[in-house]
């Protein structure tokens, strides 16, 4: 008469094995891989702005933009300012910090992404938000982003009316990221 084997107690010695394997995957995914979306630059930029903490602001704007600030470099080529981007993005601080000195702390604001209207390309991207304070809507802004440095950066950003946010929905990044192509010099 066959008797059923009883399962022996403990834990299985495979169990262990696949634990390691999926933390030291996530540690991996978490310190190597950029996971870069539009949707976290954004965030991460206002909330460095909102703590003050322009170091974060300054490498989360593109080049393109921090030549608004910073003269001394709006004769170079784009070529020479992606190469210079880590000078640029510790002058821009720098400047950040020294403008915003004396602004009053800005505790109750916050940035609401409205994903439903984020748009992705492979060079470029376009989010729109809502900044609030004190959990009440302030106003709408649309951010657009470049692909640099591996990263999505903030280009430009202006408010947006909602009579305009229909025409997000129909918008395509086409131009935006073949021009994006030709201004980073991707062949």
């Amino acid at each position: 008469m066959n008797h059923p084997q009883t399962a022996k107690p403990g834990v299985p010695k495979i169990l262990p094995i696949l634990i390691a394997l999926i933390l030291g995957g996530m540690y991996y995914m978490a310190a190597y891989v950029d996971i870069s979306t539009p949707e976290r630059t954004i965030n991460e930029f206002y909330q460095a702005y909102f703590d003050k903490d322009y170091n974060t602001v300054a490498d989360n704007l593109s080049v393109f933009w921090s030549v608004n600030i910073l003269p001394q470099y709006q004769n170079q080529s784009a070529s020479e300012l992606l190469q210079k981007r880590d000078e640029i993005v510790k002058e821009a601080a720098a400047a950040l910090k020294s403008s915003e000195a004396n602004l009053p702390p800005q505790d109750s604001l916050s940035v609401e992404v409205l994903k439903e209207y984020t748009k992705s390309g492979e060079y470029s991207a376009l989010v729109i938000y809502q900044v609030m304070d004190k959990k009440e809507p302030v106003q709408k802004e649309v951010a657009f982003l470049i692909k640099e440095a591996g990263a999505y950066k903030v280009i430009n950003f202006s408010p947006i009316d909602d009579s305009d946010l229909e025409l997000v929905k129909d918008y395509r990044l086409d131009e935006l990221d073949n021009s994006f192509k030709i201004l980073l010099g991707v062949q």
